[in-house]
């Protein structure tokens, strides 16, 4: 006779529901993971990028100012101990992508003929040179702009330039009434205008040539000087 076994409720394994994560799970977890690493990841390329070009813009606006500082400074010798007006003792030149603006005085018994040269200096590089000519070949009368002039010394040098047989200077030469060093009476001398553009302007015109009319443009900075010699 066969024999009935009876199982009682509490001897039997307790049903729960299923514990953990899912694939699905996973995969969204992993994927919500991959786009915070990638947010952080383009968050500090671009902090590098704009510290970067940060350290570049201020490079360039001080060898800027350096530079025409430098040349101001010379400048302000042009005419000094002349006395033979038959030619202007200060010109500018713009020849071939070239721009120079040329001064004359006396030091001592000996004319000196010194100059500011903005020019290309390579396949991406452009310097702003102080230039000079042969003591022999500075006289009094000279045309200044017929002279042959060698780099005494480089005062600035800018590489990576986007347009670099485009100068980074203009200048204008003209005789008004004007006031040497800023101070004092005005009296008519020649005013040398010199305007350059600033890193930001740079940054601006680049962008602008990718895609039109994208920033406002900025005024170039602009140095005038008086020369109380001539």
């Amino acid at each position: 006779m066969g024999q009935f076994i009876s199982v009682n409720s509490r001897d039997r394994a307790p049903l729960h529901p299923q514990a953990g994560v899912t694939l699905i799970t996973l995969l969204i977890g992993m994927m919500i993971s991959l786009m915070c690493i990638s947010s952080s990841l383009m968050l500090y390329r671009n902090l590098v990028h704009v510290a970067a070009d940060t350290q570049i813009d201020a490079i360039y606006d001080g060898q800027l100012s350096s530079a025409l500082l430098t040349a101001q400074l010379e400048m302000q010798r042009a005419g000094y101990g002349m006395t033979d007006t038959t030619a202007p003792h200060v010109a500018t030149a713009t020849n071939d992508g070239t721009v120079d603006i040329f001064w004359r005085y006396l030091n001592g018994a000996i004319f000196k003929c010194r100059g500011l040269r903005d020019t290309s200096a390579g396949s991406s590089t452009r310097q702003l040179q102080f230039i000079q000519t042969a003591d022999a070949a500075c006289t009094s009368s000279a045309d200044l702009t017929s002279l042959s002039w060698t780099t005494l010394n480089t005062l600035a040098e800018f590489t990576n330039r986007p347009s670099p047989n485009n100068p980074i200077l203009t200048s204008t030469l003209s005789q008004t009434s004007c006031w040497p060093y800023g101070i004092g009476v005005a009296a008519n001398h020649y005013l040398i205008t010199i305007t350059a553009p600033s890193a930001a302007q740079n940054n601006i015109t680049e962008l602008n040539n990718a895609v039109a009319n994208s920033a406002t443009a900025i005024t170039d900075n602009r140095y005038s000087y008086c020369l109380p010699n001539t």
